[in-house]
C-alpha cells in the first residue's frame, strides 16, 4: 500500500484516477482505469471477466513465473490486460492463455521482476524512519508496474539524496518523483 503522510489527500487522488489489483504479497499494482461504461476500440462486455481474469493472474504469475513476471495492468476499459514480463515462455503463456479471455492479453518486456520491485518496497517500509533520520522526506512510495519501478515521493530531495537513494534501492528500480512542500501529486 502507498505510504504517505499525505495519505488522505492521495487517497482521494488515487481513488479519482486508479484501481488497485489485489496484489501479491500484500504490495500494490497501480493501473489506469476507466468507468466500463466508456466504450473504446475493445467492446466492454467482457469487463468483469478481463478483471477477473487479471486478478487470477496477479495471483498465479508471481508464484509460478517468479524469474519472470513483472506486473500486471489494465487498458482500454479494462479490457486489456498487459503482462509485463522479463521474458515470454510458451509454458507462461499458456498458464496466461487458460485464465484470461482470448485476445484480452497484451506482452510487454520489461527489466525487473516483481519479486524485485517488492524486494525494494518492503526495503523502503523497514528504512522509512532511518531515512527520515538522515534529513530525507520520503513522502509516499508505491510499486508502478506499468512504468517497472518503485516510485518514491520525495520532498526537496538534494542530489547527493538523490544518490543516496539510487544506490541504496538500485537505479534501475526505482522512479524518484521530487516533490515540493505543500505538493500533494498522486503517484
Amino acid at each position: 500500500m502507498f505510504r504517505s503522510h499525505r495519505a488522505r489527500v492521495m487517497a482521494l487522488a488515487l481513488i479519482s484516477s486508479v484501481a488497485l489489483l489485489a496484489p501479491a504479497a500484500g504490495a500494490v499494482i497501480v493501473h489506469h482505469y476507466k468507468s466500463p461504461a466508456v466504450r473504446g476500440s475493445h467492446d466492454v462486455t467482457n469487463w468483469g471477466a478481463t478483471f477477473e481474469a487479471a486478478n487470477q493472474l496477479n495471483a498465479t504469475l508471481p508464484a509460478d513465473y517468479p524469474s519472470q513476471f513483472g506486473g500486471i495492468s489494465m487498458s482500454d476499459n479494462n479490457s486489456v490486460i498487459t503482462v509485463y514480463v522479463t521474458s515470454t515462455t510458451p509454458d507462461l503463456q499458456s498458464t496466461v492463455s487458460s485464465i484470461a479471455p482470448v485476445g484480452s492479453v497484451q506482452y510487454e518486456t520489461v527489466s525487473n521482476t516483481w519479486q524485485s520491485l517488492l524486494a525494494v518496497h518492503t526495503a523502503l517500509q523497514s528504512d522509512a524512519s532511518s531515512l527520515k533520520a538522515q534529513g530525507i522526506q520520503l513522502v509516499g512510495f508505491g510499486t508502478d508496474s506499468t512504468k517497472n519501478r518503485e516510485v518514491l515521493q520525495v520532498v526537496d530531495p538534494t542530489t547527493a539524496q538523490i544518490a543516496q537513494l539510487q544506490s541504496q534501492y538500485g537505479t534501475r528500480l526505482i522512479k524518484i518523483q521530487a516533490l515540493t512542500q505543500n505538493d500533494t501529486t498522486p503517484l
